[in-house]
């Protein structure tokens, strides 16, 4: 899914899609505060996140939701700060940090046959056949109380498996 990056400060916003990258002028990546919407969905603005909050040695991750009349748009978040053998050769100045925008969840049927499933407090039910990817932007991973799915299958005989 395409997406819609506002840098707070900026008059545009910047459009990313899948597997592209953006490099901020110095200036936009010093804020450190955006906002993201998935494009074209009549999603609203997520609310602004600064990227450098919990972004210290190793990686941090953040679930950004995006919502709209009918639906919820969750996207994750990976900030990782990056370490580099000579710091002499880069300025302090210049942020080390590499942020991801990724699914939050993904379903892999790795089963020789056909699955199927639902989230347990949505009404989102899926069919998986064998080595199918499912990528689902509904689901906050980071949510308090968490979620349930539950999974079952029809073996060659006709029982059914959960």
């Amino acid at each position: 899914v395409d997406v819609d990056l506002h840098v707070v400060g900026s008059v545009k916003p910047v459009h990313l899609g899948p597997s592209e990258s953006y490099y901020p002028p110095l200036l936009e990546a010093s804020s450190s505060v955006f906002s993201m919407t998935p494009s074209g969905f009549g999603f609203e603005l997520s609310e602004e996140f600064n990227w450098r909050l919990g972004a210290g040695a190793g990686e941090s991750c953040c679930c950004i939701t995006c919502l709209s009349n009918a639906a919820k748009f969750v996207t994750r978040l990976s900030v990782k700060s990056e370490v580099y053998d000579n710091v002499s050769e880069v300025p302090k100045e210049i942020p080390h940090h590499t942020l991801h925008l990724y699914v939050p969840f993904i379903l892999h049927n790795q089963l020789p046959q056909p699955m199927e499933g639902c989230m347990e407090g949505s009404a989102m039910n899926f069919r998986l056949e064998a080595g199918e990817k499912q990528f689902h932007n509904t689901i906050d991973v980071d949510a308090e109380d968490g979620f349930t799915a539950s999974f079952w299958m029809t073996d060659q005989l006709g029982r059914e498996w959960s």
